[in-house]
């Protein structure tokens, strides 16, 4: 299991999405600026595999009202990562870009995406 395990992690790290390009943009803070979204990403993928491994995907499937709550929060994850995205794309270089984004909320935001 854990060599699937590092498949998935590897394959997830050099494939373009939006984890990757999240990575680089908070990149431009350096490289400790970092730390806190891949922690996430690495976390969430985890407790992912782990969740369906103890056998998550049979209690969704127990319960089909629930897989549309979870479209619609990963929708609004995916979006606010989009968002996100397009601000620091169109804004200019300012002061505040100097200093590092809020760790724990990019922490959250790709753990739960």
């Amino acid at each position: 299991m854990s060599a699937s395990i590092a498949f998935i992690l590897f394959a997830a790290a050099i494939t373009p999405g939006p984890n990757n390009l999240l990575v680089l943009d908070v990149a431009r803070q350096g490289f400790s600026a970092t730390l806190a979204p891949i922690a996430g990403i690495i976390l969430g993928t985890l407790v992912l595999i782990l969740g369906l491994r103890l056998g998550l995907d049979f209690a969704l499937s127990a319960y089909p009202a629930a897989e549309p709550i979870m479209r619609v929060a990963g929708a609004c994850v995916l979006g606010y990562l989009a968002l996100r995205a397009l601000r620091a794309g169109w804004s200019k270089p300012s002061k505040d870009d100097e200093t590092p984004p809020e760790n724990r909320a990019l922490f959250f935001a790709m753990f739960s995406f």
